[in-house]
């Protein structure tokens, strides 16, 4: 049996708990509309203090999903969606109406906000070190696409700084290169190859070279990850599914796409040249301008004979060869003109290709 000193304790703590739990209660209640009221006059900083404070003293739905809201709404997209995900672990027992509603509100607004938040890959090339808007990112990150908020950001690859602008429900990967391979490539060097492959993996040294001064490529795996900055070095196997991807230039705003061979163009272990060459126009349209020219070539060498024919047949006084002269003579014009459209508009449409030279 307890003592009456040992009661009497636990009677007192439990009373000053409840009396702390409700000045809790009241202060949370005073900053929800203080921040409610800040958040209606576009003080949108200020009503978030306000309101993460407020559901830090007393977590309930209506409170979560207004700090969700405020936090959506300053672009704060992944800490938002994180904290509706915040609202299930909030029990239920005690739920009025009003916390029953936010629950559905809340997701509602999950599903939306979810399709919203974007992704950064970092894809490292070498031993770099990496930071993301100042902290460090650890190398067990690399090449993962992150969620991220969107919005501009700064991704530190050693010495260099880049600002990266990640749209809303967008993909972006972001190449790094360590200086050590900067430096190699910029020596004549090369970036630095991948250890030999197994003998299984039937695979083919490509040596990208650099491209044109005005074009930028870069080398890509099947998922549309960024393996290497050309020029480069790697192994690639058969049916990778790798291909090149050639930046808009000034002159072209179009992003030209070339699949690496899906069939290796020398044996396993060889090691192959490649330079890739950017397309021009519309593929399309120089399908259609090769078959006019095909056109005209074929017509260019009918029409003469045509012609000729029928310049033999003239003293036929039917005037058969008379008619078939001028049908060789038209066929002949009209072939010319294909002709020519046909070599115009396929010299100026073709797709982007890939040269192979097989070293030693």
């Amino acid at each position: 049996m307890r003592s009456p000193i040992v009661v009497a304790a636990i009677l007192l703590s439990s009373s000053m708990a409840f009396a702390q739990g409700a000045a809790d209660i009241a202060t949370a209640r005073d900053l929800f509309r203080e921040g409610m009221e800040l958040r209606t006059a576009g003080h949108l900083s200020e009503a978030l203090s306000k309101l993460k404070a407020a559901h830090e003293l007393y977590e309930t739905p209506p409170s979560a999903l207004e700090l969700a809201r405020t936090q959506i709404d300053l672009g704060r997209l992944a800490e938002g969606y994180e904290t509706l995900l915040s609202i299930e672990r909030i029990p239920t027992a005690k739920d009025s109406e009003r916390s029953k509603q936010a629950r559905v509100e809340a997701k509602d607004l999950e599903a939306k906000t979810k399709t919203r938040i974007p992704t950064l890959r970092i894809d490292v090339r070498g031993n770099a070190s990496v930071t993301l808007d100042g902290a460090v990112v650890s190398p067990a990150l690399f090449g993962i696409a992150r969620k991220i908020d969107p919005g501009k950001h700064v991704v530190g690859c050693d010495a260099k700084r880049t600002e990266v602008d990640v749209p809303e429900g967008q993909q972006v990967t972001l190449p790094c290169e360590s200086q050590m391979q900067v430096l190699a490539v910029m020596g004549g060097l090369g970036t630095p190859v991948q250890t030999q492959p197994r003998a299984d993996r039937f695979s083919v040294l490509y040596k990208f070279l650099p491209p044109k001064p005005d074009e930028r490529w870069t080398l890509h795996a099947r998922g549309g990850g960024t393996t290497c900055a050309l020029p480069c070095e790697q192994w690639i196997g058969e049916h990778s599914g790798a291909y090149l991807m050639r930046a808009p230039t000034a002159d072209d705003d179009q992003a030209r796409r070339v699949d690496v061979s899906e069939t290796l163009p020398a044996t396993i272990g060889s090691t192959v040249t490649a330079r890739p060459h950017a397309g021009k126009g519309s593929p399309a349209a120089g399908f259609v301008g090769g078959m006019f020219a095909a056109l005209g070539v074929l017509g260019v060498i009918g029409g003469p004979i045509t012609l000729v024919v029928g310049l033999a047949d003239l003293k036929d006084t039917s005037a058969t060869g008379r008619d078939t002269a001028i049908v060789g003579g038209v066929m002949t014009g009209i072939s010319a003109v294909f002709l020519a459209i046909g070599v115009l508009v396929a010299g100026n449409n073709y797709p982007a290709r890939i040269d192979y030279v097989v070293g030693p």
